[in-house]
């Protein structure tokens, strides 16, 4: 009989995709599996790729040498150690960010932790454990859900590195980063 699990999977998959199709976390267009941006939204996504500072992660416009600092990371060094992210933060990419954080579509998980871990792999490759950053407990009552903790524990079962969500808390309300526009979307940092 366990040979007949299998087979009611399949099927059942097949019949929940014919009720309810595969469709662009982005835009809605069809697509071939769930959690996936069709090629239009995916060509509007702006990867950072080398060069980039090996402070901040961000894009420099040409190879200087193995660990180039960017002028804003000589000029204002931040108090963490190196940060990565995967790409600019651009409409599309807004957009994912948003509906993520705060319209509870959960739906891009796994292609965000791809990317997450493509972009800070070097960081990954030196991690022994992943922190996500805490959420204030009203701001979780809010939103419930830390979307921080959701992607720390996706990029740490993909890396195979252990995640600790519940080390740090949160013991000051700080005001919301609503509207406001960071140079990227999905980031990691290493603290020093």
């Amino acid at each position: 009989m366990a040979w007949l699990a299998p087979k009611f999977g399949v099927a059942f998959a097949a019949l929940a995709d014919l009720i309810l199709p595969p469709v662009c976390i982005s835009c809605s267009a069809r697509v071939g599996a769930h959690g996936l941006l069709c090629g239009a939204c995916f060509a509007r996504i702006d990867f950072i790729a080398p060069p980039i500072c090996a402070r901040l992660g961000v894009p420099l416009p040409y190879e200087a040498g193995e660990a180039t600092l960017s002028a804003a990371a000589i000029a204002r060094p931040p108090v963490y150690d190196r940060a990565r992210a995967a790409a600019r933060y651009s409409e599309t990419m807004r957009a994912l960010v948003q509906s993520f954080k705060y319209g509870d579509r959960h739906e891009g998980l796994k292609l965000f932790r791809r990317w997450l871990a493509k972009a800070g792999a070097e960081l990954l490759d030196d991690a022994d454990l992943i922190v996500p950053v805490p959420l204030y407990p009203t701001r979780l009552w809010w939103r419930r859900f830390n979307q921080s903790a959701m992607l720390a524990r996706e990029v740490a079962r993909l890396a195979g590195i252990p995640a600790e969500c519940f080390t740090l808390k949160r013991v000051r309300r700080t005001a919301s980063r609503w509207g406001s526009r960071p140079i990227s979307g999905g980031a990691m940092c290493a603290a020093p």
